[in-house]
Parts: structure tokens; C-alpha cells; sequence
């Protein structure tokens, strides 16, 4: 049985502004690590040893993170460049006919789940389904568009789409799912093609088998595709709600806790600055200030005299040259800050 493993990188992330102008969101660095790493370490933890990604925004930067990652991971890398979005549908295409496999694990490229994904793979080849979709309860308050899954926990309507069930509850999609070979002719038609909204759909009108795998108590999961989502995600791991245990070895930060200052060799920081836990620094120069709480400063950050700063995530070659200045609750990216309430 040979499974591949594939990462949905393509999208341009325009929810997250300036911080997909500078890097492709799956390369935006979280606490000096790609958000990539996240669902990499999932598939390589799963016992996958090849994984594909496919590309578009800022190409050749998001290239180089996949290999840098892969590299790292010691994992096989197949690589497609859309040159036009393809969407997801026509994502997998390219990626599936790359990557030959017996069924394929496919996450988003923003996901952050602190899950192993073997329970998922394991019930996905029992089931003898085309497609294992992971669902959790609705979160509160979220406007996300519904997954219904009926009594025999059979996916019958996407977002609207689809036959529909008398019996059928709404889900979340986590952005995980598995595919058997089954999905391949029904990505066939050339361009844009929407999983969701196209292929799934007619897949349930066909009667093919789209099983929900449903959470009743989800792990932590974080969709990364907002600065407010990027920023509590930040908070999240430096409070040390996520598990690191799925990601390992790759678990980034072995040495972070919640009541940790680490500050690493390119931090360069005076005796009048005061630091609060937790904090994280791999760079940055101050001779007098504060930093702390949730607070992250990324390698080649320039920072002014007397500045102050508390949850707050600088990014790598952030500057921030006014002084005596209080920054709360914000990313600060190039010359910006950007407040997030």
C-alpha cells in the first residue's frame, strides 16, 4: 500500500494582505518556522515518505520552502506549477498524476491540527469510501459553510451542494481529507475545477461513497487564513495549547513553554529591556524597552529605542523605527504594523 501525501499551496491567501505580498501563505513564517512545516510533519509523522505541493503565488518562493521542508523532513517532493489556478480540483489533478499512490492524504496548506492522521487513513480504507472527509463541530459563532453528514455518516451536501439527507447534521471541513483512485476521472475536465462546489457533488448525485469523519471532540486546529487566525494561532502555540506530539521530530520549538523567555544567538538585547513570558526571539536589537507577553521577534528585525511590545508577532526583516513607542496586540511586517483587534 503506498500512500502520497499532498498540500494545497496555490492559493493567493488575499485575506491575509500584506503578508501574502511578501511571502505565499504556506511560507508565512509562524514563530520563525513556514506555516508549511505544520501539515508536512503531519504527513511525514503518518508514515508517508512522498509528498506533492502545488504552486502559483510568488512560485519560486514557495518552491523553495517545499524543498527546504522536504529536505529537512527527508521527504520525497513532487512539485506542480500552475501557472493559472487550477483551483482545488484541478490542483489534485496535477498533483495525483505526479504522484502515483494507492490513495492520497491531501491538507491545506494553512492548516494548523495537532492530530496524527493514522485513525483517519486506517477508517478511510476500511470504509472502502472514494473520499474521508475530517469534520469537527461547528466552532461558535463561525460563518463557515456546512458539511452535512447523514445517519450513516455519508457526506449528502457541501455548502449547499449536493442531494441532501433527511437525517443529515452540519459539520466543518478541518481541510483534511483522503482520496482513493476512484476521485481521478471525475478531475478530468481541463482547468478551473472546484472540489467542493463541482466534483464532490456530482460525485454524491453518482452515489459514490463521501464519508464524513466526524470529531465529536476535535484536537486544536487553526485555519491560517486571516491575520486575526494567524495571530491567535501565535498566541495559541507560545500558551502552549497545541500539541507538539503529532509533529514530532518536527515539533519546531522543543525548548518553548508557556512561562519561557528563549531567545536565540541574533537576539541582541540591553539590561534595560524588560521581558515577560512567553517570549521567543531569534533576532532583533534593543537597548532599553519591554517585550512580553506573546511576543515573537523574528531574525533581521529592526527595532527603535524605548519600544514596547505585547502580543505582538515580528515577523523576519520587520523595522520599526519610531521610538518610545507601545505596540499591543498586532503583526508588524517590513515598515508596517498592523493592529489586530
Amino acid at each position: 500500500m503506498k500512500w502520497g501525501g499532498l498540500v494545497l499551496c496555490a492559493g493567493k491567501g488575499t485575506r491575509l494582505g500584506c503578508l501574502t505580498q511578501k511571502w505565499p501563505k504556506p511560507a508565512i513564517p509562524l514563530l520563525g518556522q513556514p506555516l508549511l512545516r505544520f501539515p508536512m510533519a503531519l504527513l511525514a509523522k503518518a508514515g508517508i515518505n512522498e509528498i506533492g505541493v502545488n504552486v502559483h503565488h510568488l512560485p519560486r518562493k514557495m518552491e523553495q520552502t517545499a524543498r527546504a521542508e522536504a529536505q529537512r523532513m527527508g521527504l520525497g517532493l513532487v512539485l506542480s506549477h500552475e501557472e493559472e489556478i487550477q483551483g482545488t480540483g484541478g490542483g489534485l489533478r496535477g498533483l495525483m498524476k505526479r504522484l502515483k499512490a494507492d490513495a492520497w492524504v491531501v491538507v491545506n496548506g494553512d492548516v494548523v491540527l495537532a492530530m496524527a492522521l493514522s485513525s483517519l487513513m486506517e477508517a478511510h480504507l476500511a470504509s472502502a469510501a472514494e473520499v474521508s472527509m475530517l469534520l469537527m463541530p461547528m466552532p461558535e459563532g463561525a460563518t463557515y459553510n456546512p458539511v452535512e453528514v447523514d445517519g450513516q455518516g455519508r457526506v449528502c451536501k457541501i455548502a449547499g451542494h449536493g442531494p441532501g439527507g433527511a437525517d443529515a447534521r452540519p459539520w466543518h471541513f478541518m481541510g483534511v481529507y483522503v482520496l482513493s483512485p476512484g476521485v481521478l476521472p471525475y478531475l478530468e475536465r481541463p482547468g478551473f475545477v472546484d472540489v467542493a462546489h463541482e466534483v464532490f457533488p456530482r460525485m454524491m448525485e453518482e452515489g459514490c461513497f463521501i464519508r464524513g469523519h466526524c470529531l465529536a471532540t476535535p484536537p486544536y486546529w487553526s485555519d491560517v487564513g486571516t491575520c486575526e487566525r494567524f495571530l491567535q494561532t501565535h498566541h495559541d502555540l507560545m500558551a502552549g495549547r497545541v500539541d507538539g506530539g503529532p509533529f514530532f521530530p518536527h515539533w519546531p520549538w522543543p525548548t518553548l513553554r508557556p512561562q519561557a523567555i528563549h531567545l536565540e544567538e541574533g537576539a541582541c538585547f540591553g539590561k534595560a529591556v524588560a521581558f515577560q513570558a512567553p517570549l521567543w526571539a531569534a533576532g532583533g536589537k534593543l537597548s532599553q524597552g519591554k517585550l512580553g507577553p506573546f511576543v515573537s521577534v523574528g531574525a533581521g528585525v529592526q527595532l527603535s529605542e524605548g519600544q514596547c511590545f505585547e502580543r505582538a508577532a515580528l515577523l523576519e526583516g520587520a523595522t520599526l523605527l519610531e521610538p518610545n513607542r507601545h505596540y499591543v496586540s498586532g503583526i508588524a511586517i517590513a515598515e508596517h504594523w498592523l493592529p489586530i483587534r
